[in-house]
């Protein structure tokens, strides 16, 4: 039963290393995917001063995409 139970002990703390390192790369995987991430290096104030850039961009483009909608509209309607 002894050498049993050692066996048994032995195969547990192999099993037990190899998910610490398994957990241990997971974790690397994590943080180089999350230092991916557009804006990461920026501080919130930066990202708040990036969105209402893109948010005045798309309001740009809104207006001119119903302004080309209009024009379309008004030639339709004179053919």
């Amino acid at each position: 039963i002894r050498i049993h139970a050692k066996v048994e002990m032995e195969k547990d703390a192999e099993l037990v290393s190899k998910l610490a390192d398994t957990v241990l790369q997971k974790s690397v995987d994590i943080d180089n995917q999350v230092m991916k991430v557009p804006g990461m290096h920026r501080t919130r104030a930066q990202q708040m001063e990036r969105i209402q850039a893109l948010l005045e961009l798309n309001q740009k483009e809104m207006d001119r995409l119903d302004e080309s909608y209009a024009l379309a509209a008004k030639k339709q309607a004179q053919v």
